[in-house]
């Protein structure tokens, strides 16, 4: 017997994670192009070989900006209280 509902099953559009190389659905996904330009800037250091047409999940793109944020307070205070960290997570 067929089901109509199978009919109705939309596929799910997924796409790979430049960072962790994981797949995921493109709803979780990033474009590099519309990430700060500084935050991709660190991606860049650590993973020359991403681009601006690449994608990076929710989860590494927070880790990111935690650390470009950790790192324009450290630029600007010189070091890091416990307590900076604790507000950044």
């Amino acid at each position: 017997m067929h089901n109509q509902h199978d009919d109705l099953a939309e596929e799910v559009e997924t796409g790979r994670c430049a960072i962790c190389g994981k797949t995921f659905p493109e709803t979780e996904l990033r474009a590099t192009r519309a990430i700060r330009p500084g935050i991709f800037d660190l991606m860049h250091k650590d993973y020359p070989a991403i681009t601006h047409s690449d994608h990076v999940c929710r989860h590494d793109l927070a880790r990111y900006r935690r650390n470009y944020l950790e790192d324009l307070l450290e630029e600007e205070r010189g070091e890091i209280s416990e307590l900076d960290r604790e507000v950044i997570e």
